[in-house]
């Protein structure tokens, strides 16, 4: 009682905000001005070097209901609200990537991504894609039920944030790993 009193477990999506925070854009810049105001009035922009384009992967297998789904993409959206990257690749897979969505700032992505998959689950394929692409950060959202094993040489060059559900056990070789709760 006394460890949780002195050290409060945080709701996961703070965690995962407080991740995300910096990779926020907090700049101006008149080389590339605002288009919201174009072209009654030249405005700076907002700006950060840290981030342009966040790469997220979710499991659509068996074990991922319709509900975490769109808790997913409520997370995607907050993601992109909160850092503004230039685009989010939204990546859906089971044991293979299913559908590949390039998000960016004018795309609702609320009401633009369907869900669909089923199946199991394998991150193989993620990997080789952040390979080839080199997202500058790629986070997992996943129960993380797989052979981990399989995927201990294949880790992308990026940072990797697994957000894991129902699955206390699991461990990542490389990433930070972030446990959550619907």
């Amino acid at each position: 009682e006394l460890d949780k009193s002195l050290n409060p477990r945080l709701p996961w999506n703070v965690l995962f905000q407080n991740y995300m925070n910096r990779f926020v854009k907090d700049d101006y810049s008149w080389t590339k001005p605002s288009r919201r105001y174009l072209p009654d009035l030249i405005m700076p922009s907002l700006y950060s070097e840290s981030i342009a384009n966040i790469t997220v992967a979710v499991d659509c297998s068996g074990s991922v209901s319709n509900a975490e789904f769109g808790l997913f993409i409520q997370e995607v959206d907050v993601v992109q609200q909160l850092v503004q990257p230039e685009m989010i690749t939204l990546i859906t897979f089971n044991t293979k990537i299913i559908d590949v969505h390039e998000i960016t700032q004018d795309i609702n992505i609320m009401k633009d991504i369907v869900f669909t998959g089923r199946g199991g689950t394998d991150v193989k394929e993620v990997f080789s894609w952040a390979k080839e692409n080199n997202p500058e950060i790629l986070i997992i959202f996943t129960d993380g039920y797989f052979d981990q094993r399989l995927i201990a040489d294949q880790y992308p060059s990026c940072p990797v944030i697994w957000l894991i559900h129902n699955n206390p056990n699991f461990t990542a070789e490389g990433g930070e790993v972030i446990h959550y709760e619907v």
